[in-house]
């Protein structure tokens, strides 16, 4: 890799994305706090199983709705990076073995 490529002004992007990383884990951690709170407040005897229900289904709507997000961001980091390396490298890929591991990974 060249030395300019450590220049360019997409490297301000990752640094202010990984400022985003700390308060993404924050509101992880808010989110497992929550869902415990629900598992604990919910009554598991036969006559409830119709609110637990609910609930997992409730909860595996979100998750789809969640992992589609991350996809769409995958792609665009991906999408991005390539773009970066085209221009720092001189080529989308240079089949170096830490690229190669890193995607088959």
């Amino acid at each position: 890799m060249h030395f300019s490529a450590l220049k360019l002004k997409e490297k301000l992007l990752h640094v202010i994305g990984e400022n985003n990383n700390f308060s993404f884990s924050y509101g992880k951690i808010q989110y497992i706090y929550e869902r415990s709170n629900v598992l604990l407040n919910t009554y598991f005897l036969s006559s409830k199983n119709y609110y637990r229900y609910q609930l997992i289904q409730q909860l595996d709507r979100w998750s789809f709705r969640i992992i589609s997000f991350g996809f769409i961001f995958l792609t665009i980091g991906t999408l991005s990076g390539a773009v970066w390396a085209n221009e720092a490298c001189g080529s989308y890929w240079n089949w170096d073995p830490k690229e190669t591991w890193a995607f088959i990974t």
